[in-house]
Order: structure tokens, then C-alpha cells, then sequence
């Protein structure tokens, strides 16, 4: 999932959450969150993105097979589903932290090993989000 950022776009992403969440004392915490999101949609397409990809489906299937061992059924997605959690429920709540931020990196990657109607859901309202703030930033800076 690129979800139309480019990889440029998604380190300027990344590059202004840091700012904001160091030197800018913390401020617009969600729209923090919004542009760790688009940073790791971006950053996806490239090959740190690949190594993403690689380690969140390692966690997934430590996850699957431990779910198996305990319950006899493998849960896939798992770890798709945990990080979109605490994703959304530290927005409503606004308790964004540093767990949040971590979420918000793995959430991208994570999501598209979620199956079902969750798993599609989840898709595309990362997706929507990456691809607003992408396309913002992208006019801003003139990222092509």
C-alpha cells in the first residue's frame, strides 16, 4: 500500500511529526498521528518499507502461531488489528503517546494482513488518511 504518497512525501511526513512531537512541545497531537501514518504509507514503496513489511509479518506469524498453540485457532491479522486498536482508541481518547506513534508506524503495514470486512476497512481509512495529508504535503513542498 503506497496509498498514492511518495516516498519523498512520506519522510517529509515523518521529518514534521518529529519536529512537532520534539520541539513543537507536543502540539496537534492528532495530526501528529495523521502524519506518522502517511510518513510509513509513504516510506512504504521503499526499501526500508519493504523491511516493515517483513517485520510486522514476522510479528504476525509469532502471533498466529501462539494464538494457535493457546486456542487451536490461528488468528491472522492480529497484529494488524492491536495496532489499528490503539490507534483509534488514543485518538478518541486523547491520550496520544509514544505508544501511539508506534502503532501508528506498524497500523500501514500491518493492516493489509487483516482479513475481512475489518481488515478492508481498516485499508482504506489508512489509506484515505495517508493519501489527504500526502497530498497536502506534496503541494506544499512540490514534491512530485
Amino acid at each position: 500500500m503506497t496509498g498514492g504518497v511518495s516516498a519523498a512525501a512520506g519522510l517529509v511526513c515523518w521529518v514534521a511529526a518529529y519536529l512537532m512531537w520534539t520541539v513543537g512541545n507536543k502540539h496537534a497531537k492528532p495530526f501528529i498521528v495523521a502524519l506518522v501514518l502517511a510518513g510509513t504509507v509513504g516510506l512504504l514503496g521503499s526499501p526500508a518499507g519493504h523491511w516493515l513489511q517483513l517485520g510486522v509479518g514476522y510479528l504476525d506469524r509469532m502471533a498466529a502461531s501462539a494464538t494457535s498453540w493457546l486456542t487451536g485457532v490461528v488468528v491472522v491479522g492480529l497484529v494488524g488489528v492491536i495496532a489499528l486498536y490503539v490507534v483509534v482508541m488514543h485518538l478518541v481518547h486523547r491520550s496520544i503517546d509514544r505508544k501511539t506513534l508506534i502503532a501508528a508506524v506498524i497500523a500501514p503495514a500491518a493492516v493489509t494482513s487483516v482479513p475481512g470486512v475489518i481488515g478492508s476497512v481498516g485499508t482504506a481509512a489508512v489509506h484515505a488518511i495517508a493519501s489527504g495529508v500526502g497530498m497536502a504535503v506534496t503541494a506544499a513542498f512540490g514534491i512530485h
